[in-house]
């Protein structure tokens, strides 16, 4: 990927997302920009999922129940 093809973006934030990032950055090695872009792909995967008339479930392992994860 050039330069040219990428698109620089300027967001406000409110604090608790903005620790939610940092914290995210710190976890798992990663820069702002990499932890957005895993952000946005997850969204985008769960519209996807809606998009297909499916639901996206998570199960709690340790209480095998399932809740659904409902997009705002």
């Amino acid at each position: 990927m050039s330069r040219s093809d990428l698109t620089r973006l300027s967001v406000n934030m409110n604090p608790e997302t903005t620790q939610a990032i940092r914290d995210y950055m710190q976890k798992h090695d990663v820069t702002a920009t990499e932890a957005v872009r895993r952000a946005v792909s997850l969204m985008a995967f769960a519209e996807g999922v809606y998009e297909g008339g499916r639901r996206l479930l998570i199960q709690m392992p340790d209480r095998g129940e399932m809740s659904e994860v409902i997009l705002l």
